[in-house]
């Protein structure tokens, strides 16, 4: 079986409100035990909200062996990330209900631009994103490739060409000139210097007389 490409480009280290998120959970019978071939109820509640149906349903992960087995995963879309709290119950006719309970991160958007190309494992930023290497390091690139969003941590940032490496590679077929793009900040992750000297150069222009 082929990778489930919902997870990869759901690159995230924790949920982010308004981005789509992959949660992996097991389900048990009553006595414990992990049961395979569960047809899941999938449903979530936003905020407290009465519950409804989940956009996708929990599908199981397809192990090698049959003691392997009980593993789902579900694919919670942007909109029913949209919340504070996201509350969500995966249920069957043969398994105990299993519930995950989400958190969404606000992370401040530092960039929103139009790509000026891209390949595989980088993005081209736009003429203006700066010319300072690795400035752009480790935050978060959320791009909307030929209407697919994914979202992938810059590994590496080259001011000259103003590429910056992702890892994994992109699924879709590298970034075009019209596809855009949102650079996020991570939590733990400091605004990049340049960014700073800017916004100083800014509003010391801004005080002269």
């Amino acid at each position: 079986m082929a990778e489930v490409t919902a997870m990869r480009n759901n690159a995230l280290p924790y949920p982010v409100y308004g981005l789509s998120y992959t949660i992996v959970f097991p389900l048990r019978d009553t006595d414990g035990e992990l049961i395979t071939g569960a047809t899941c109820d999938s449903e979530r509640s936003l905020n407290g909200n009465t519950g409804a149906d989940c956009t996708n349903e929990g599908a199981e992960i397809t192990y090698t062996t049959a003691t392997n087995k009980g593993m789902y995963y579900l694919t919670l879309t942007a909109a029913e990330m949209t919340a504070d709290i996201v509350s969500v119950t995966i249920h069957s006719a043969t398994t105990t209900a299993t519930s995950v309970v989400l958190h969404p991160r606000k992370l401040a958007a530092l960039r929103a631009g139009t790509a000026q190309g891209g390949a595989a494992g980088y993005i081209t930023l736009d003429e203006t994103a700066g010319n300072q290497d690795d400035m752009w390091n480790g935050c978060l690139c959320v791009a909307t490739i030929d209407t697919v969003v994914e979202a992938r941590i810059i590994d590496d940032y080259t001011g000259s060409n103003r590429r910056a490496a992702v890892t994994p590679d992109w699924v879709q077929a590298s970034p075009d000139a019209d596809d855009t793009f949102v650079i996020y900040l991570p939590e733990g992750r400091q605004i990049p210097l340049e960014l700073l000297v800017k916004e100083r150069l800014i509003l010391k222009a801004a005080a002269q007389p």
